[in-house]
């Protein structure tokens, strides 16, 4: 299934799958059986088709723990009473008198490979095309030359920006057919300008794409407007800067740590308490210098939009530690950024790591307490009876993570989401306040861990692992380091 439809204003809501391909499927067979799943539930029975009416039966309710799109998906197939067959891979399933429908595409699993084709390329946004007349309404980018560009990584993940936006997002291909959901800017978008946000809000309708001589459609609207892309790539030495942002001038830059885009939880760089290390300075002229674990650094810089480039020479084969040459390989691979308040964060070109570093000024070592850097993953929730219980899902490594940085704050992640909240420790005491997070569909354990995290008051180190005291110190989350 591709979505659920308002039949009025074709209006499409996709289901929350996850990466689960099984998820809101549907087989119908020539001996009249029918199979399949909605999240969690799965599914059997029979139908019968008359003059384009038919009727699913033997479905039972949904399964215990169902999440409420997998809910509407069994009920709205239980509902059905017509069918429409739009082509050869594409199916309408009309639900609640009519009003509604269920779009399906035809899908095998022999189609789920993605091609080299979309994977192969940076793709950039050129316009919104209306696909009847070819009509192009072009995207105002200015000299921006990461602005509205996006890459589709081979494990199913979109990364890129707008002009003023990072943006994240699923996908999954099968033929000729995208299904992209979990599509977010990770900053709030009411500074969005108009094109950008036309754009987040098309990314989750598109149903189907085209590559073909270095352009890539992406077909949303039933296929009447589509998305239309091209590939692009741009070097270091042709991007003509601008002045560079004033926020970022006269003020000493120091690493926080490293992260990747979907590993919101950020690992410190060793060693931890160097006071020197991991620093760079930007000069009005172009200039920078700073410092990895081990030496100074030096070069030029260009900033042209949200595009973000670093010129220098550096031997990172000479660093001391793995670190220091982790963090050369970072800085000569930076292209975008985002400034904001007194943290600034770069992006590879791959959108597969970046760096975030904050204001020394707002910076303290002696913030977090010895033995609590570095990255914790969830274990499970402990009872006052001392009983586990693991967190649901048990097979996410990346879910149920927390950093607690030297700015103070704290940054991880749920199930879906980034979170984030200020900190503030006094001897044992914890308190958490100021708590925020993306607004990405959930499930599982996320809601309790989440009310849970903000009601901690207390933290204890056993045996190498992490306890955050709740529920008036009875209860406990319990924690592992992973980093």
């Amino acid at each position: 299934m591709v979505g659920f439809v308002h039949a009025a204003d074709s209006t499409v809501t996709p289901p929350g799958r996850m990466a689960c391909k099984g998820c809101f499927s549907l087989a119908l067979g020539a001996d009249g059986t029918i199979s399949g799943q909605g999240f969690l539930t799965v599914f059997a029975g029979s139908y019968r088709v008359h003059n384009g009416d038919i009727t699913l039966e033997g479905i039972g309710g949904a399964a215990d723990g169902e999440q409420p799109d997998g809910k509407q998906y069994i009920e709205a197939l239980r509902t059905a009473v017509r069918y429409e067959i739009l082509s050869a891979r594409r199916m309408r399933l009309y639900y609640n008198g009519g009003k509604d429908y269920l779009l399906f595409r035809e899908w095998g699993e022999a189609d789920s490979k993605i091609p080299a084709a979309l994977l192969d390329n940076m793709w950039k946004l050129s316009g919104f095309v209306r696909t009847a007349d070819g009509v192009v309404q072009e995207v105002q980018s200015g000299n921006c030359g990461r602005c509205y560009s996006m890459q589709m990584l081979s494990n199913g993940v979109i990364a890129g920006r707008t002009s003023a936006n990072e943006i994240h997002g699923n996908f999954e291909v099968w033929g000729d057919q995208i299904r992209i959901d979990r599509f977010f800017a990770v900053q709030p978008t009411r500074d969005e300008p108009t094109d950008g946000k036309r754009y987040i809000a098309s990314m989750p309708e598109v149903t189907r794409y085209e590559v073909k001589d270095g352009q890539l459609k992406l077909y949303y609207n039933d296929d009447e407007n589509y998305l239309l892309f091209r590939a692009w790539k741009e070097s270091k030495e042709d991007i003509i800067p601008e002045a560079p942002p004033a926020e970022l001038l006269g003020r000493t830059w120091r690493l926080l740590g490293f992260g990747g885009p979907f590993d919101y939880a950020v690992r410190e760089p060793e060693p931890t308490e160097c006071r020197v290390c991991y620093t760079l300075t930007f000069s009005k002229d172009g200039t920078m210098k700073g410092r990895t674990s081990s030496r100074e650094i030096s070069g030029r810089y260009k900033v042209r939009g949200g595009t973000f480039v670093m010129l220098f020479s550096a031997n990172e084969s000479a660093e001391s530690s793995a670190d220091g040459r982790e963090y050369i390989r970072a800085l000569d691979s930076i292209s975008t950024y985002i400034l904001s308040g007194d943290r600034l964060t770069f992006y590879s070109e791959d959108q597969r790591r970046h760096l975030l570093f904050c204001d020394e000024k707002a910076l303290s070592f002696d913030r977090v307490p010895p033995g609590l850097s570095g990255v914790w993953k969830l274990v499970g929730f402990v009872s006052a009876d001392g009983i586990l219980r693991e967190a649901d899902p048990k097979d996410c490594d990346r879910c149920y993570t927390i950093s607690f940085l030297k700015d103070g704050y704290l940054t991880g992640r749920t199930i879906n989401n980034e979170a984030w909240a200020r900190y503030q420790f006094n001897g044992h005491n914890i308190r958490i306040r100021d708590f925020g997070m993306t607004m990405v569909g959930e499930y599982g354990d996320s809601d309790t861990y989440v009310k849970a995290l903000k009601q901690s008051t207390r933290y204890e180190l056993v045996s190498g692992r992490l306890r955050l005291y709740y529920n008036n110190d009875r209860d406990y989350l319990l924690f592992k380091k992973t980093q």
